[in-house]
């Protein structure tokens, strides 16, 4: 079946979940022979959105064209009631739901390897094509029924944010405790950074926890530049080839990263399971956490409204969380707009985000103006203790 840019056939019937700029729907469409078919739709607030309508076009042209068995499909696209909306298929759960769900303290290495190398095939495919993913992070990672995993949203951070279509990229695009220092630094960035991203991902689904989960977003920001990059911790028996995934991606200089052709001939790939126990945790996830479907039901309502062109307006509040428990956006089949219950990813709006970006780079360049000075400073400290020692010496 194929899925038509008419709104008024999409049907939507639970919320799966929102982000700043965007809402994950669970939707139903209808051809005009009555024949229904599941999918889930993504609304991508255009107002909220410093892109102009012509790059949109073309990064959902891309995102239509990438033919990969782990990449998510998008089945469709369209712009109705200052929104675009992308039709995609409608999977299971999100790898970060799962893991804190079923293994809040970290995966097995045998379940990290299985999922990761589904994540890798897709990057590898990507890069392959000169694209960049942009925003490589768990809530990213979808699962479906039979335990295949997909990589999802490649392209969209981008949409809802200002970036250069250029390979080498500049602008703060992604989810900054997944950010590789030279983004968190305002530097040209390309595919090494989604390397990095994806030892991030690696690092989370081993331990349960991202680095600096729990700083600002400032802090992070800063320890991602400043400090070493993470390692794993001493008190867990990780072996030597997960490791050395981690800390091959984990490095400072996006040089020394290894290409996604480097990182498949690693070992550790060869500790995969069948997908089927993939499979029985999605379903277990399934029966612990079902989708609430009478969560965010004025969301839902008036997302049809809009989509059936009943005047509904897309203002303040279709947006408006402030009232709902947050516990319930973990109870959603697809988790592919934001972390949930990280501080530092807390409501950071598209302004907010340019905001950071001004302050942060300032920052840096005070910074490092601060750091030459006071190499400047100790220059002539020390010359002038020796010139002291020399006249104490001289008038004895």
């Amino acid at each position: 079946m194929e899925f038509e840019p008419i709104a008024s056939n999409y049907t939507i019937t639970a919320m799966l979940g929102q982000g700043t700029q965007a809402m994950v729907f669970k939707a139903i469409y209808t051809d005009v022979n009555g024949k229904e078919k599941p999918c889930a739709l993504k609304a991508i607030n255009l107002d909220r959105s410093a892109q102009d309508l012509e790059s949109l076009q073309s990064e959902t042209k891309n995102l239509s064209l990438c033919k990969h068995k782990n990449v998510c499909p998008l089945y469709q696209s369209f712009v109705h009631s200052s929104y675009l909306w992308l039709v995609m298929p409608q999977l299971k759960v999100s790898v970060l739901d799962m893991l804190q769900t079923l293994q809040p303290i970290g995966f097995e290495e045998a379940v990290i390897s299985t999922i990761m190398y589904d994540v890798l095939q897709a990057l590898h495919y990507l890069h392959n094509k000169n694209q960049l993913h942009r925003d490589v992070k768990l809530s990213n990672f979808l699962l479906d029924s039979n335990g295949e995993c997909f990589l999802a949203d490649f392209g969209v951070a981008a949409m809802a944010r200002p970036f250069s279509n250029q390979i080498k990229c500049s602008t703060f695009v992604g989810s900054p405790l997944y950010m590789a220092p030279e983004i968190a630094n305002n530097q040209f960035y390309d595919q090494s950074s989604d390397i990095w991203s994806f030892g991030i991902c690696m690092y989370q689904l081993a331990h349960g926890q991202l680095p600096h989960q729990n700083l600002t977003a400032m802090e992070a920001l800063i320890a991602i530049i400043q400090k070493d990059p993470p390692k794993c911790t001493q008190k867990r028996n990780f072996t030597k080839q997960l490791k050395e995934v981690i800390e091959s991606c984990l490095v400072k200089d996006p040089k020394e990263r290894p290409t996604t052709a480097k990182l498949l001939e690693m070992k550790f790939w060869q500790k995969r399971v069948s997908e089927e126990q993939i499979q029985d945790m999605v379903s277990e996830y399934c029966v612990l956490k079902p989708i609430k479907q009478g969560a965010f039901q004025e969301q839902v309502s008036a997302a049809n409204q809009i989509l059936q062109g009943n005047g509904a307006q897309a203002d303040s509040d279709f947006w408006d969380f402030d009232d709902k428990d947050p516990k319930e956006l973990e109870m959603k089949e697809v988790s592919i707009i934001e972390e949930p219950h990280v501080p530092v990813l807390d409501q950071l709006a598209s302004n907010d985000i340019q905001q950071l970006q001004s302050l942060f780079s300032n920052f840096i360049v005070e910074l490092q103006t601060l750091r030459e000075q006071n190499t400047k400073l100790q220059k002539e400290n020390t010359q002038l203790k020796s010139r002291l020692q020399l006249f104490s010496q001289e008038n004895h």
